[in-house]
């Protein structure tokens, strides 16, 4: 009795059909990828970041350049590399001074300090990124751990979306799967921009599309090797890892050309809109709907890939 792989031995399981799948569709796939999962690291990037001097108090009004008004005005604290820095979050409470004393004294140790959010904000080093969700939002400081819960709660929408989609995949189709967790992908991805100055919001929308990005490449490489011979599936995975592997190198030379984080999440999101230009390309896994009993569905997919190859 000929199994699943015999009939793909049978078709030629890597010929044409295949390498246009593989190289149109899962190596581009697998090339933006991640962008769309890793820019988070450019986009929460925290920058350096001091008060903003009230009116009067700026470098410029006291005659000193940057490195010389933070060396007066703000207090030293130890980092987090412990070596001892200008405080990020604090300055001296000078209100209640004159500029002469201040200028004349040029060492205000004793005073008592006040935070940033109680003067005029902040100010961020823009040498890296002019803008990202951090320093657009002040989520510095007593707001220190937005950031960074925002990676916990992508993570535990990752591990909570994979279970739910997979399911899902093995219910109403890889094609279904992969199709619905894109859209929802590019949708949540793309909210945040104008959802940002809500934290609530920004969460929601991390969780959501963390949740739908393992199907992203996941249905995809299943659907992919599901329709190749034994001999190719190792093939077609090391193709993708690669392009996986060119598409990391590739994220960072974009964020150095666009350092504005709504810029850079627009450019890494739209590119899975080509996706959607593959509908008829990408078939319903045979292996899948046979597995459902719908063999007639799936003699159609093979009678197809056995013509084309």
């Amino acid at each position: 009795m000929k199994t699943v792989d015999d009939i793909f031995e049978q078709i030629q399981g890597t010929g044409l059909y295949h390498k246009r799948l593989l190289y149109y569709l899962l190596t581009p796939i697998f090339f933006v990828t991640p962008f769309v999962f890793l820019n988070q690291i450019f986009v929460l990037h925290i920058p350096d970041h001091w008060c903003d001097p009230p009116s009067g108090l700026t470098p410029a009004e006291l005659n000193l350049n940057l490195e010389e008004w933070k060396d007066l005005m703000l207090p030293k604290v130890l980092g987090p590399d412990y070596q001892m820095r200008w405080s990020q979050c604090h300055m001296y409470n000078v209100q209640n001074q004159t500029l002469e004393s201040i200028l004349r004294d040029k060492n205000l140790t004793g005073m008592p300090q006040i935070s940033c959010e109680e003067v005029n904000g902040y100010q961020y080093d823009k040498s890296e990124m002019i803008a990202t969700a951090v320093s657009d939002n002040d989520w510095v400081c007593s707001r220190q751990n937005y950031a960074t819960n925002l990676y916990t709660i992508g993570v535990a929408g990752l591990i909570v979306g994979s279970g739910l989609l997979s399911a899902l995949a093995d219910f109403k189709g890889r094609k279904y799967s992969f199709f619905i967790s894109t859209l929802l992908v590019i949708i949540c991805s793309i909210a945040p921009i104008w959802f940002s100055h809500s934290y609530l919001w920004y969460c929601i929308f991390k969780a959501l599309s963390f949740a739908c990005m393992m199907p992203l490449f996941q249905s995809p490489m299943n659907i992919t090797t599901e329709i190749s011979t034994s001999k190719m599936r190792g093939y077609v995975i090391g193709i993708a890892c690669i392009s996986w592997s060119l598409g990391n190198c590739a994220l960072p030379l974009l964020a150095w050309l666009v350092n504005w984080w709504t810029t850079l999440r627009i450019l890494c999101v739209a590119p899975l809109c080509f996706i959607f230009f593959y509908y008829e390309m990408l078939p319903e896994s045979p292996r899948w709907l046979i597995s459902k009993g719908r063999t007639d569905e799936a003699l159609v997919i093979i009678k197809r890939i056995a013509k084309i190859n």
